[in-house]
């Protein structure tokens, strides 16, 4: 019984750490064009203009010569701009959370054909 008690802690330890490692992965992070600009949500078009440009003085690869992710940032920086400043992708973004607007994402589950077959 201690040995499955053990076992299952051990395998539960295991789990934690692969999802914490997961989870500080920068790609597989979501993007938020507002915690990016450090914005509001309400924050209007010249807060928004304003903003980027103050951020991307200091951002900016030239600025930042000897940071190796200084032209990631700065690219962040300005697709969160871009993002914010189009009207559609700003409420495609606040809509669905993708400023491309709702994904076609289906899950489907295979299953025998007898079991989805009518009886007489």
């Amino acid at each position: 019984m201690m040995f499955k008690i053990f076992v299952g802690l051990f395998f539960t330890w295991l789990w934690w750490l692969n999802f914490d490692h997961v989870n500080s992965i920068e790609g597989l992070q979501s993007f938020d064009p507002y915690a990016i600009l450090d914005l509001d949500i309400m924050a209007d078009e010249k807060a928004i203009k304003k903003q980027y440009r103050r951020m991307s003085l200091q951002l900016h690869p030239d600025k930042n010569p000897d940071d190796p992710l200084a032209v990631q940032n700065f690219i962040r920086l300005t697709k969160a701009y871009n993002i914010l400043t189009d009207e559609t992708a700003r409420e495609n973004f606040q809509k669905y959370g993708n400023p491309d607007g709702p994904g076609s994402y289906q899950v489907a589950i295979a299953m025998p054909k007898f079991l989805l077959e009518k009886e007489n």
